[in-house]
């Protein structure tokens, strides 16, 4: 088989997989959430792309538009990654579509293609600086996080290292590609440098595939997986990959996260803030402390107040507190609810426990 005939084959499906995951990515329930969209468009972007090569179409515009916008894509995809938040808009994540927007007023301003071919060199330059600078420091940006998860021995994003993957090949083969390939001139290097490109490129999207797979809630919709979950007669949690060791990780992170500052005696605590807060996804939270403990995730937090209350009932220095303001004080809102709680976990209820201790 012929190289092109290869690179052909590994266009076509590039191209195929491309549109496939990258509608995935965009329609379906969570479509606001950056990481999808970034990702869906970054993949429907390179399959026009990859058509265009496959038609022949050849214009030196569409293809310095393309190459400035990857970079800035995949930035975002990997910031909205590691901040862990539902917006990632900052004005000066705004900078890295400079390239992009200056290739679009470049064109604009020579009118037609064959006088932007004609600084076509320093338009290379232009794209391959700004990819590599981009590149360089999201490749930074994730080492640290996926550093930092080390660390605290939390378990790291399947995505965060799929991109991670693709920005360490991507600069490799483009700084290999325009230096070694041109200062040696030998064609075959060049062949090899983008032969590596395009199946990275390929194996980075069945990555995608395997992660949709292995774990549906990162590019799915919470509500909806909830609903099949409950559906599944074998057990409520079938649908789920959550391994068990990933399970005693997450509820380690809770603890700490609650314990730290002593959250859990906020009255209005949700279960979407700790969430949140320890950068877990809901099902999973949900998950290990249903099936890995038994009980649910108010339960959990009630138990931890009703420790602390019993706490301050032992303490010789809260002697003067009276059961309502222990209640209050630990996250309790109503007595009655305290009573039944404290009374369930200690077999006495408050008043009979604080009195134990006087004695």
């Amino acid at each position: 088989m012929e190289y092109e005939q290869v690179i052909l084959i590994l266009n076509g499906a590039i191209l195929v997989e491309c549109v496939v995951i990258g509608l995935i990515f965009l329609l379906n329930r969570n479509f606001f959430n950056p990481v999808n969209f970034f990702i869906g468009l970054y993949l429907l972007i390179r399959s026009g792309e990859i058509l265009s090569i496959i038609l022949s179409v050849n214009q030196e515009f569409l293809h310095h538009a393309v190459s400035n916008i990857y970079g800035p894509l995949l930035f975002l995809a990997s910031m909205a990654l590691i901040d862990n938040k539902k917006s990632v808009f900052r004005y000066s994540y705004l900078l890295t579509f400079l390239p992009f927007f200056y290739t679009v007023i470049l064109y604009g301003f020579f009118r037609n293609i064959e006088e932007f071919e004609s600084i076509s060199d320093f338009n290379g330059i232009v794209t391959n600086v700004s990819f590599s600078t981009i590149a360089i420091i999201t490749i930074s940006l994730i080492s640290k996080k996926l550093s930092q998860d080390r660390k605290r021995n939390e378990n790291q994003n399947p995505l965060l290292l799929l991109l991670l993957w693709l920005m360490i090949f991507a600069l490799i083969q483009l700084l290999g590609y325009y230096t070694v390939g041109e200062v040696i001139d030998y064609e075959w290097l060049q062949k090899i440098f983008l032969l590596t490109y395009l199946v990275s490129v390929l194996l980075f999207i069945n990555g995608l595939m395997y992660i949709g797979m292995k774990y549906p809630e990162r590019i799915s919709d919470i509500k909806i997986l909830k609903k099949r979950i409950r559906s599944i007669p074998d057990g409520k949690y079938s649908y789920s990959n959550l391994e068990k060791y990933e399970a005693q990780n997450i509820l380690a992170r809770l603890e700490k996260f609650l314990q730290k500052d002593e959250l859990y005696r906020k009255s209005n605590l949700t279960f979407e803030e700790v969430s949140v807060g320890i950068g877990v996804f809901p099902l999973d939270l949900s998950q290990s402390i249903n099936q890995y403990l038994g009980i649910t995730f108010k339960s959990y937090v009630n138990d931890m107040r009703c420790e602390k209350a019993a706490k301050l009932f032992r303490d010789a220095d809260a002697g003067d507190w009276s059961i309502n303001d222990v209640m209050y004080h630990v996250g309790f809102n109503s007595k009655s609810t305290f009573n039944t709680l404290f009374k369930k976990k200690f077999d006495l209820t408050p008043s009979e426990f604080k009195k134990d201790q006087v004695h």
